[in-house]
């Protein structure tokens, strides 16, 4: 995921509409412009993080890294039709949300879903 935060010479009045609906149709996380203080854009990037923080594809990501490279270079899963994945192979998945990685985050989703509704409350026992 690539989080953009766009800070302009321009006031935003400047701004033409087509490019401010290119920065929105294109996730934008937020735009400041030149009337913005240091403070504010502290605060933009701050929210920026903490937003990232919570995203299921940075939170795989982070549990990835946090292994051994032993660990995330062997085969991890094998999907029905009989193909492996070591956790660096998901990685990349998942960073370029492909197919297998979009999967793999909803099914991470489900499952939590899934073991809090039981009145399971940690995911560790």
């Amino acid at each position: 995921m690539l989080t953009v935060i766009v800070c302009t010479t321009k006031p935003l009045n400047e701004i033409s509409e087509s490019d401010l609906k290119d920065f929105i149709n294109n996730h934008i996380f937020s735009l400041s412009d030149k009337m913005d203080n240091t403070l504010k854009r502290v605060e933009i990037v701050t929210k920026a993080v903490a937003f990232l923080e919570k995203q299921i594809d940075t939170i795989l990501e982070q549990w990835i890294l946090r292994r051994t490279e032993m660990e995330r270079k062997i085969p991890y899963i094998t999907t029905k039709s009989g193909k492996s994945y070591s956790l660096n192979d998901l990685l990349v998945e998942i960073r370029n949300q492909t197919p297998v990685g979009v999967e793999l985050e909803k099914n991470m989703i489900n499952l939590t879903i899934d073991l809090l509704t039981r009145d399971k409350e940690k995911l560790n026992d």
